[in-house]
């Protein structure tokens, strides 16, 4: 019997001043139960167990089964000045941005995944690889820049899809 009322108050039953019905059962020695069962035990959380979580199939996940495209957006003034690296899994790649995103620039594409084998993280590494050497004024990546490859685009490109069969080489960069 407690001194004092019971600090759980009704859901230790209706004498608020009892100790426990019955001390051998209701123990939760770690604190880890979540509720306490009709019975006076304690159980876990009611319910149905969580159903497991699908695999993404969020374009950006690196997961996306769907083909990868790496490109490059330059502006369209009288240079053609560089804009940005990038990788889009939209099965149409010029559909990756709109015509307000795009402003005065045009999408290049560089590389696909052959035969849909391509997948967003094999991408992302070639655009990482891009982006550290050659970043354009556009790629706000923290790493933008910090790489220390003297290739050319089109060396890094073309090394990346030797080693990566999956890469497929549509336009020199």
């Amino acid at each position: 019997m407690f001194v004092s009322r019971d600090p759980i108050e009704l859901l230790g039953g209706f004498n608020v001043f009892e100790y426990a019905s019955n001390p051998i059962i209701w123990i939760d020695e770690f604190g880890l139960k979540k509720y306490h069962r009709k019975d006076g035990t304690w159980g876990k959380k009611r319910g149905r167990p969580p159903k497991p979580k699908p695999k993404s199939s969020h374009g950006n996940s690196d997961d996306n089964p769907n083909c990868t495209t790496l490109y490059r957006l330059n502006y369209l003034d009288k240079d053609y000045t560089f804009s940005k690296w990038g990788v889009t899994s939209n099965s149409n790649p010029l559909t990756r941005y709109s015509s307000t995103e795009l402003g005065n620039r045009v999408m290049t594409v560089i590389a696909i995944g052959k035969y849909g084998t391509g997948n967003r993280a094999t991408m992302k590494q070639l655009e990482r690889l891009l982006v550290e050497s050659h970043p354009g004024p556009d790629n706000n990546e923290a790493w933008a820049g910090k790489g220390h490859d003297k290739r050319t685009p089109e060396e890094i490109i073309s090394d990346f899809a030797s080693k990566n069969p999956c890469v497929k080489i549509i336009r020199k960069s």
